[in-house]
């Protein structure tokens, strides 16, 4: 009954005047959850309300609790939130980067006052009723203890895309059976990884474009190795060598020999001719030839 009239009052109040915008508020919601929050405006869907980790719209409805702060804190106290991190199927990496668990856990941990578990972070008791229905959020969700600050989120992806689905903890007590999930693909790469943050950050209901700073997108873009270098080898270096000048080889000077005179070739002395004696010569003259005198005639008419 009470939070009945409460809504109504809030509703009314809502819708005719902002009265509230800016003022601290401690809120209480249907599911449990307390907690402190600026108001930043109130809206057609519901008061839109500022914490650490961003603007959330809370359906009138689903305000259960509408105080002041206590006397004299100015300071506003949260839980941090813990995102409950599981993997769909066989963990999955993109094109020559992380895994898609290792993308979405950095995207998570980029959002202030976030924290990030895994399955073996939980407590035994806790991890033993959800171990039986790790592959669905939803079933994940309604295991958790109540009113705690815990999202649960699955991701999975391509080579070139992630894929989630998270549940909020807020969304519980409104479901009238399986929370709602906000879940969507989104291309990712070390070029341009502020996409995964963007989305990410919107799945947990956050509703304000928090600008990525460079920070936040080296921070992602730094799960992708760096390309191996290039090594080029190098001639080695040689000392350079002095080499003496060569000088020009003189021809030898060529020495005049005298010419040499021609040696005199002497003949051997012919062997004298064998004297025939006359009667041979005469035998052998043809008897039809007359011999013809000569010096030797004179030299047999001197042998006795």
């Amino acid at each position: 009954m009470r939070r009945a009239v409460l809504s109504v009052v809030i509703l009314g109040l809502a819708l005719s005047t902002n009265a509230w915008a800016q003022e601290q508020r401690s809120l209480t919601v249907a599911s449990g959850q307390q907690f402190d929050a600026t108001i930043v405006a109130t809206e057609d869907a519901g008061f839109r309300v500022r914490l650490a980790q961003g603007e959330l719209v809370l359906p009138f409805e689903a305000v259960v609790g509408f105080d002041e702060l206590p006397a004299g804190r100015t300071t506003l106290y949260n839980t941090p939130w813990q995102v409950l991190l599981l993997v769909a199927g066989t963990p999955g990496s993109l094109a020559d980067g992380p895994t898609h668990v290792a993308l979405a856990r950095a995207a998570f941990e980029a959002i202030p006052d976030v924290r990030v578990q895994l399955l073996s972070d939980l407590e035994p008791a806790v991890r033993e009723r959800v171990i039986g229905c790790t592959a669905d959020v939803a079933c994940v969700a309604q295991q958790l203890p109540p009113a705690s600050w815990t999202f649960v989120s699955q991701s999975s992806g391509t080579d070139n895309a992630l894929d989630y689905r998270t549940v909020s903890p807020l969304d519980l007590a409104n479901s009238g059976g399986a929370p709602a999930q906000r879940s969507g693909r989104v291309m990712t790469s070390k070029d341009a990884p502020e996409g995964t943050f963007s989305a990410l950050r919107a799945s947990l209901g956050l509703v304000d474009d928090a600008p990525v700073t460079a920070g936040v997108r080296a921070r992602l873009a730094s799960l992708w190795p760096e390309p191996a270098p290039v090594v080029v080898e190098e001639p080695p270096v040689l000392a350079p060598v002095t080499v003496a000048a060569i000088e020009p080889v003189q021809k030898p000077v060529e020495m005049a020999v005298p010419a040499r005179e021609p040696t005199p070739v002497v003949e051997a002395a012919a062997e004298p001719a064998e004297i025939a004696p006359p009667e041979r010569v005469a035998a052998e003259r043809p008897t039809n030839m007359p011999r013809t005198p000569s010096a030797r005639d004179a030299l047999w008419s001197l042998v006795p």
